[in-house]
């Protein structure tokens, strides 16, 4: 889910069809007269390549795609892929990783990370020595095969965090950064260990050292449940929102009323600490809530993210803008009706002349998601 640029043309992966119904990775190309030219690139087949692709796609700087299925496998807990074009014009999958073998990590819900070096980084939400999800590497070797390593299993106390089913980012250092759904020190009254994390970690001679930078609270003005993935400005500060939590309880979830999420920023500080921001609040009612996909910056600051539902539609995309009091205010810039798409995920991207472009899971003529273009 979510849409990759390169060369000209949009990459992105389903999670159902394709020839197998089992998902499938496609491109898009705009054509002369307005129109986009679809290709399916590959189509999974529940053998060694796995099953229901997630997650956006990264690429190296030769053009190689990379990504997850969530299933299936040698060991039935998902893959890690890569998509080569051969010189006939096809493309060829490359099974990289099969999860799930001897305690290893196991079942990826979100995509990859790529260094400069081309190393892959990832998490699963299960998995690892305490069976509460991982952050992963994946290094290529001068022979072409490629090793795993589990960089950090979640659940190794009582406060830590656990579940990850976000992609990690990388800053210029090598840190990695990222949310887990549950787990925290602090008490949340939908889940018997705790309301989430967003979690550092940095590697060292010694390995990797994970840092819990924020812990989220169900009773608090800050959210609980982040699926939606991290980003970071260029002065290391961190962005994010929660689906639900911060205050105005309109939200249903787990049977109770919960608030409608929030946007959040995380500041380092020279103490080390973090400090948290709550950019916005989501109100619920006929507005948008429950946020739940990667945020977008444009060049004048302004924030853009989807949402699951509003009381009257299947989702929106919103704008956040900073006024002159440092206030953020919300625009509703579409509500999707199911006719044009349903459910929006997978983050945002722009285009040529400002239009910004985004995938629904469901919806559309055929009901099973659409690939939407907002026009400024």
């Amino acid at each position: 889910m979510g849409l990759l640029a390169l060369g000209g043309k949009f990459y992105g992966d389903t999670l159902f069809g394709g020839a197998n119904g089992l998902g499938a990775v496609f491109a898009m190309r705009p054509q002369s007269n307005g129109t986009w030219q679809v290709s399916v690139l590959y189509s999974f087949t529940d053998g060694n390549d796995g099953k229901y692709p997630l997650g956006s796609l990264v690429a190296d700087s030769v053009g190689n795609l990379y990504g997850v299925a969530s299933f299936g496998g040698a060991f039935s807990a998902g893959v890690a892929y890569k998509l080569s074009k051969t010189s006939n014009g096809s493309w060829q999958l490359t099974v990289l990783w099969a999860f799930g073998g001897g305690g290893d990590a196991a079942y990826p819900f979100a995509g990859l990370a790529i260094d400069k070096s081309g190393n892959l980084y990832g998490t699963t939400t299960t998995g690892g020595l305490y069976g509460q999800g991982t952050v992963f590497e994946l290094s290529p070797s001068s022979a072409g095969n490629w090793t795993e390593q589990v960089l950090y299993s979640f659940g190794a106390s009582a406060s830590d965090g656990i579940n990850p089913y976000d992609p990690v980012i990388i800053d210029a250092a090598g840190n990695l950064y990222g949310t887990t759904a549950g787990g925290g020190s602090n008490s949340c009254d939908q889940f018997t260990l705790g309301c989430g994390t967003v979690f550092k970690l940095s590697p060292g001679t010694g390995g990797w050292t994970e840092t819990i930078i924020h812990y989220f609270e169900n009773n608090g003005t800050d959210g609980f449940y982040t699926l939606a993935p991290l980003v970071m400005d260029p002065r290391g500060n961190l962005y994010g929102a929660t689906q639900f939590g911060g205050g105005s309880s309109q939200c249903q979830f787990g049977g109770k009323t919960e608030g409608c999420g929030v946007v959040f920023k995380l500041s380092p500080m020279s103490s080390g600490a973090w400090a948290e921001h709550i950019l916005y609040t989501f109100t619920g009612g006929t507005s948008p809530s429950q946020p739940n996909s990667a945020l977008t910056f444009d060049t004048a600051g302004n924030i853009y993210g989807e949402t699951a539902f509003t009381s009257t539609s299947d989702g929106s995309v919103y704008r956040l803008t900073r006024s002159t009091s440092g206030q953020w205010g919300l625009t509703n810039l579409v509500n999707f009706n199911g006719t044009n798409g349903s459910n929006p995920q997978g983050g945002l991207i722009f285009g040529a002349g400002g239009h910004l472009f985004g995938t629904t899971v469901t919806g559309g003529a055929s009901g099973l998601g659409v690939v939407f273009q907002i026009t400024p």
